[in-house]
């Protein structure tokens, strides 16, 4: 019962979170199509207030005792030595590069067949929102699949998704802003679930698993995303998002074949 509150919470806490990053894509390009460029960088002003009123409004927490024994070496150990928290971190990886792949070609894809600024922008946010909506109800699907069939369902459909939105885009548009926001909804589906076995997996080193899941994977799928950008630019935007589809779905082979 711990565990399955813990994924719940985790998948809460996530999916709600990206749900207020889901506006940001619309909110930008509309303030960018009625204001303009010149005046675009006053956006910055509604962040400014956000975190003066988060400072002043958001309840003070006491921080812990600090464990003096911790150690950053060995809690990489601890982690390192664990093969299945490896392959966590390794899924979250290619989820990372899968997140930031789709939020930066699907623009460029969508604005190849003039789709406007704004409808693109709110594209996006639908797809970013159905992505937090999976998150908030991971916990319960995850009762019926456990963690390896949490990742299959999350990874398994990107790529033929994909490959049906590109299609549609020149067949019927609605239905591949259809697929492309059911993207979204699976390519997150299992970030929650994911997080909450891995501090599962070490909980004495919950900490810094969560900070290498939520922070370091990103750097890495960044660094992912550069090759992918090369190969984009050398044979186009709809083969680098077949290219990620196709790496969540050999992902997702693998998480099948392994005893999680």
């Amino acid at each position: 019962e711990k565990n399955e509150n813990l994924s719940k919470a985790m998948g809460i806490f996530l999916g709600l979170g990206t749900i207020g990053y889901a506006f940001g894509p619309y909110l930008s390009t509309f303030f960018l199509k009625t204001f303009g460029e010149s005046n675009y960088l006053y956006i910055m002003i509604f962040g400014i207030i956000t975190a003066i009123a988060m400072l002043f409004y958001v309840p003070k927490i006491k921080p812990r005792e600090i464990v003096k024994n911790a150690n950053f070496i060995s809690a990489l150990k601890e982690i390192g030595a664990n093969k299945i928290c490896l392959f966590l971190i390794f899924v979250t990886c290619i989820k990372s590069l899968m997140i930031m792949s789709y939020g930066t070609y699907i623009p460029f894809l969508l604005k190849k067949y003039d789709f406007s600024i704004t409808t693109i922008g709110l594209i996006l946010t639908l797809f970013y929102i159905s992505g937090g909506i999976s998150m908030i109800i991971s916990s319960k699907i995850e009762k019926y699949l456990k963690l390896k069939g949490m990742i299959a369902l999350s990874y398994l459909p990107l790529l033929p998704l994909s490959m049906c939105a590109m299609y549609f885009l020149k067949v019927n548009t609605a239905l591949a802003i259809a697929f492309f926001i059911a993207t979204g909804f699976f390519v997150l589906l299992a970030a929650g679930v994911v997080l909450a076995h891995a501090q599962k997996l070490v909980p004495n080193n919950a900490g810094t698993i969560s900070g290498i899941i939520q922070g370091f994977t990103l750097a890495i799928g960044s660094l992912l995303l550069i090759p992918v950008g090369i190969f984009g630019q050398h044979f186009g935007v709809e083969y680098s998002i077949i290219l990620i589809g196709a790496a969540g779905f050999i992902t997702a082979l693998c998480a099948l074949k392994m005893k999680i």
